[in-house]
């Protein structure tokens, strides 16, 4: 009886120790597998979320970088004129853009839907950035204005556009002047100067009334310097208006001043050799006079000369009437008077011929 119940606590026991290794294989494994299920879904995860990184990389869009459409452009705008310096960028809304002359910034912004002063970098107000553009704009331009600017667009990848302005002025003539204010003693040299402003700077051209017209004149005339005209021993001939004749491609003005040759005094001797006795009064004789201009190259003085010639001589019966002699004949002799007369007249139209 004894050994029966030993036996059936033996196998009891037995029973239990097997049923309690059992479960615990069974929650081994279990957790072993939930472990695997962690680790799994980690790894899914992981890989989820690498996939979802790797996806919006691929969705995500580049940088656009932005371009200058404007080519260098060299501007030529003449004095008091405005000018618009272009830049036209693309895309060109939040672009940055940058303006500078030889180096110094003139603006730094984006485009905006008003004009934009610039003066918080330069102080001249003429200067700005036009409405819906990032062109510059100066107004009543200088020729202190003269210089290359840059458009820079700021980004990783820079680009710019540079372009030159040229300032033209049309000439002008500063001062017109000739040595002696232009009365000059004949033999002596003259001395004309021409001082010319002007941008690009102006060629000057000499010329001289010659009395059948304006002609330029040449190098047989005179010396010829960048503004000056030099004649030497200057002759009675010279005298006359000269003009100074500018001119720059952009315009061209002209100045005109008188020469007045002054002739050097005549010495004149009557007689260059005296005979005389001893004793007897000699009488040397000598005149000095200035060569006078001759003034009967007027046309209408010439006409004056040549109808009262013909009138004395188509008149013969009031030289008839003015007879201080008469000859047995009963014909009258021409006066002396009214012979000194027509021939004084005849001498100075050939004079003028």
């Amino acid at each position: 009886m004894e050994l029966r119940w030993v036996l059936i606590s033996t196998a009891f026991l037995a029973v239990v120790c097997f049923a309690q290794n059992t479960e615990a294989r069974h929650s081994m494994h279990r957790r072993q597998t939930d472990d695997y299920d962690v680790l799994s879904d980690a790894a899914v995860d992981d890989e989820a979320q690498n996939d979802g990184d790797g996806g919006n990389d691929a969705d995500e869009e580049p940088e656009v970088s932005a371009v200058i459409l404007t080519q260098p452009t060299h501007y030529n705008i003449t004095l008091g004129n405005s000018v618009r310096l272009e830049c036209k960028v693309s895309p060109a809304d939040g672009t940055v853009v940058q303006w500078t002359k030889n180096g110094t910034m003139y603006f730094f912004g984006t485009l905006k839907t008003q004009d934009q002063h610039v003066t918080s970098y330069t102080q001249d107000q003429r200067i700005s950035i036009p409405a819906n553009s990032t062109d510059l704009l100066i107004k009543d331009v200088t020729i202190a204005d003269s210089d290359s600017y840059k458009c820079e667009v700021l980004q990783t990848n820079r680009v710019a556009v540079e372009h030159t302005l040229n300032i033209q002025e049309m000439p002008k003539i500063i001062k017109f002047s000739a040595s002696n204010n232009g009365e000059v003693v004949e033999g002596s040299n003259l001395m004309l100067t021409c001082v010319v402003g002007g941008s690009p700077p102006p060629q000057i051209i000499w010329s001289r009334d010659t009395g059948n017209g304006n002609e330029r004149l040449q190098e047989k005339d005179g010396e010829f310097s960048i503004n000056s005209l030099y004649i030497k021993n200057v002759k009675a001939s010279d005298a006359g208006k000269y003009y100074c004749y500018a001119f720059n491609g952009v315009g061209n003005k002209q100045a005109e001043l008188t020469v007045v040759v002054k002739s050097k005094p005549r010495v004149h001797v009557p007689k260059a050799i005296i005979n005389s006795a001893v004793n007897v009064e000699a009488v040397l004789q000598c005149s000095v006079h200035e060569a006078a201009p001759f003034l009967l190259k007027n046309k209408h003085v010439f006409l004056f000369c040549f109808f009262l010639l013909f009138f004395l001589e188509a008149q013969p019966e009031l030289i008839q009437h003015a007879s201080v002699y008469r000859g047995n004949s009963g014909n009258s002799i021409r006066p002396t008077i009214f012979s000194a007369i027509s021939t004084t007249l005849m001498y100075l139209l050939v004079r003028m011929l």
